[in-house]
């Protein structure tokens, strides 16, 4: 993921870093770091407006209070599994699931997050009895949508990390300078 901080790691940086630390761990999200950036994003699918953070908070929380996982590097493929064999979500559409294409993972938590919202389906023993919440689901959701629309490959995620290649990166970059 690209991510522009807007701010040096030296003492100068210090007072802004966590100024936008402070207000991440108060409203649940960074501060805007690059507003130029930010204005860009609004304008072309080619970037995508996120504050300083690593996780939503709801899917932090997931990870970590319900699922038991610690650290930073829990791929999306390892959570879904823990997640489906914890809440006994029997619809596991994948006989493989390592060899599962991104979108077909997306799909499955799709249908996933519709069921555990679905008042008659078992949806609250989805949620483990509201223990997963709103926002958990929320954010599985926007999860889900990143895989799908990764389509027909099979490639690693951590959450909803942006990949591009050098080529649209530098493409990217030049248009970036011509719109600042």
């Amino acid at each position: 993921m690209l991510k522009s901080e807007g701010h040096t790691t030296g003492p100068s940086g210090i007072i802004p870093h966590l100024a936008s630390w402070v207000h991440k761990k108060k409203h649940g999200e960074g501060l805007m770091a690059s507003e130029a950036l930010h204005e860009m994003s609004k304008f072309t699918p080619m970037a995508e407006s996120r504050a300083a953070e690593n996780y939503g908070t709801g899917y932090k929380a997931l990870l970590k209070e319900v699922l038991g996982f610690s650290g930073r590097q829990v791929t999306v493929r390892d959570m879904i599994g823990v997640l489906f064999d914890k809440v006994n979500y029997d619809h596991w559409p994948i006989e493989m699931p390592l060899t599962t294409t991104n979108q077909q993972l997306g799909e499955a938590l799709e249908g996933y997050c519709d069921r555990a919202l679905d008042g008659w389906s078992g949806g609250y023993n989805y949620r483990m009895g509201g223990v997963i919440t709103g926002e958990m689901i929320s954010d599985l959701r926007d999860l889900a949508e990143t895989l799908k629309n990764d389509g027909d490959v099979r490639m690693p995620r951590v959450y909803r990390e942006i990949r591009v290649d050098a080529y649209t990166l530098d493409r990217s970059l030049d248009n970036f300078y011509n719109y600042v």
